[in-house]
């Protein structure tokens, strides 16, 4: 499965059984955590013996992807609630994380690329004489 990341802001992996969302989307900040906020809920009925008032169920939940207690209890608890299996769920989060790190690479590397543009000798005048207009106290603490 792919993740959808169009919407920065709530990112969304589904398999055949389960639509995970991830609200807010995901910090571009490092890969040294990975906290997200995931609602998941149940969209196709494996087994038709479950419940079927279940499908409008969602579980919400704030995680740290790398935290592995949190994922298990996480897993667990969504697994008993949902009454889905755990091991289709370990491993749609598994590849959620795995997606998440290489977007989040993308974007840094992104962010990396970006261009510092150098100001010519007429910007920098202008950007001082704005400067000593809009804060003239700045100006007169650097000329004396």
């Amino acid at each position: 499965m792919k993740m959808n990341t169009e919407n920065t802001n709530c990112f969304i992996y589904e398999t055949e059984e389960l639509l995970i969302e991830l609200l807010g989307g995901v910090r571009i900040e490092g890969l040294d955590r990975m906290r997200v906020t995931m609602k998941v809920s149940v969209v196709n009925r494996k087994h038709p013996q479950y419940t079927n008032e279940l499908a409008d169920l969602a579980i919400r939940h704030n995680l740290d992807l790398y935290n592995d207690t949190q994922v298990e209890k996480f897993v667990r608890r969504v697994a008993e609630k949902l009454e889905v299996g755990s091991i289709a769920l370990t491993k749609a989060i598994a590849e959620i994380t795995s997606e998440l790190e290489v977007y989040i690479l993308t974007q840094l590397s992104k962010q990396e690329q970006k261009p510092v543009k150098q100001l010519t000798e007429q910007e920098r005048e202008e950007a001082f004489l704005l400067r000593i207009v809009l804060h003239p106290q700045d100006v007169l603490r650097i000329v004396s």
